[in-house]
């Protein structure tokens, strides 16, 4: 799951509990932690423990709200058309 798939899904269960200054407090956080986190993406991700009790809160799955490891960056070596071996 995307990053902003994560947040849509993240966005979806906070609207069913109406209120993220309230969810924020249950993460022991200040009101505006997790609205900062849907709208300005600050932080990028949740922590570990802040994933495991919103899970545990909503009743999803942790994998829910866990980021998706980046897809490994491949390096590519060209060689210019007009290069010799030396």
């Amino acid at each position: 799951m995307l990053a902003d798939e994560r947040r849509a899904r993240f966005n979806e269960l906070a609207s069913e509990f109406g209120n993220t200054a309230e969810l924020s407090r249950v993460l022991g956080r200040g009101d505006t932690y997790l609205a900062r986190y849907l709208r300005h993406r600050v932080p990028y991700d949740l922590e570990e423990p802040d994933r495991r009790k919103l899970a545990r809160f909503f009743g999803v799955d942790e994998e829910t709200l866990r980021p998706r490891p980046p897809e490994p960056y491949r390096l590519r070596h060209r060689r210019g058309a007009g290069s010799s071996a030396r």
